[in-house]
């Protein structure tokens, strides 16, 4: 197996683990998978929700299921709209987990900035 970065070798790494006995699951199940061998499947979304939705489906057809952490500050995408909404609400009706993905700096104001 050659290693590249595309949904193909994705499936072909997918099913070698199964091949190999592994279990894949979400964070939520991870504890139930205590004795056997797992891979606790997990992404963040950073840039594109609608390729972590593609990715979600890709997963689905796959037979397996992955937490999906959304980033609510994104200037790429606005995970608020209906559209990302409906996504969301989708990926989570195949079965993924669906988690906030936040990082503490974008809590921390620097008040000099804002009051100038």
């Amino acid at each position: 197996m050659q290693c590249g970065f595309t949904l193909e070798h994705y499936k072909e790494c997918i099913e070698l683990a199964k091949d190999k006995g592994y279990t894949i699951t979400t964070a939520r199940n991870f504890k139930e998978q205590i004795n056997k061998q797992v891979i606790l499947m997990r992404h963040d979304v950073d840039f594109s929700l609608e390729y972590a939705y593609e990715l979600a489906n890709f997963e689905y057809d796959l037979g397996i299921k992955s937490s999906y952490y959304i980033y609510l500050h994104s200037e790429l995408y606005n995970a608020l709209s209906p559209k990302s909404v409906k996504m969301i609400d989708e990926m989570k009706g195949m079965g993924h987990e669906i988690g906030l993905h936040s990082e503490g700096t974008n809590y921390i104001y620097n008040e000099e900035k804002i009051l100038n």
